[in-house]
């Protein structure tokens, strides 16, 4: 009998080792799902965060579409700074200036 729960101990350890790496894989994919979810959040709250500007530039700047083009601009130069698009925004922000 103690042989027994003994050979079963041993099985049962010999299975936790062996399925170890597939823990640690479902956890990775579990943690990578997680980091996917919080970043669809954070995305939809800056295109929400982005529409409530804009929404408010047209508001402030009233018929002074000069005004809102600039905010508007501003905006915008900062949204695709922040994807990554930064030196494109410095040649448009370059071209701006000679064109004013």
């Amino acid at each position: 009998m103690e042989k027994a729960k003994r050979l079963r101990e041993v099985v049962m350890l010999r299975m936790k080792v062996n399925m170890n790496p597939f823990i640690k894989a479902a956890q990775g994919i579990q943690n990578a799902i997680n980091e996917m979810s919080r970043a669809v959040v954070v995305h939809l709250e800056k295109a929400e965060s982005f529409s409530q500007k804009m929404e408010g530039f047209v508001e402030k700047a009233g018929p002074d579409y000069e005004q809102f083009h600039a905010w508007a601009d501003d905006l915008m130069c900062e949204v695709l700074t922040e994807l990554g698009y930064g030196e494109g925004v410095e040649i448009f922000k370059s071209q701006k200036v000679v064109c004013a």
